[in-house]
């Protein structure tokens, strides 16, 4: 799982993003504007959540780009993924970078980013911790490195991370 304030996704990193529905498919505004976001937000990253147990339990092995936002968040799916062998990685990023980010899109709140980079590495370790400013090239050689020399035998997660 790579956990980040504004994802991998930015820096042209392909990961599987399974299970997800598509972005296009959710219902829009006349202007493009997503329709009743807050309602639906909570139901579909509950499916995508309850999925990738189902996909785990198939023998599927998965790289999700995800953030993780509130502690409730967390707890919901380190339960789901209980007894699963997952490796996670941070990926941090100076908050500057992350309003620009921001306002580059312009499909996002004014001030989501500087709230979420300072809850969302708050909830749990990881495996393995980036920068964003990094060259990409760097952080992929890091995370597979880090993932060939993890220990051989599968981690049930989430055994020794702390909790909130």
């Amino acid at each position: 799982f790579f956990q980040a304030e504004d994802g991998i996704r930015d820096t042209s990193v392909t990961g599987v993003q399974t299970c997800a529905l598509p972005i296009s498919a959710l219902p829009r505004t006349p202007q493009g504007r997503l329709r009743d976001w807050p309602a639906l937000r909570p139901r579909v990253f509950e499916g995508f959540n309850r999925c990738l147990p189902a996909l785990l339990d198939a023998g599927n092995d998965l790289v999700v780009d995800y953030i993780i936002e509130t502690p409730q968040m967390w707890g919901q799916l380190s339960g789901l993924l209980r007894g699963h062998d997952v490796f996670l990685v941070g990926l941090e990023c100076p908050v500057e970078e992350l309003e620009r980010r921001e306002q580059a899109r312009g499909d996002r709140g004014a001030g989501d980013a500087r709230r979420d980079a300072r809850t969302v590495h708050t909830f749990t370790r990881y495996d393995l911790t980036l920068t964003c400013a990094a060259p990409l090239e760097d952080n992929v050689a890091r995370v597979a490195l880090a993932w060939a020399q993890r220990e051989h035998a599968p981690r049930v997660f989430p055994a020794g991370r702390a909790e909130v």
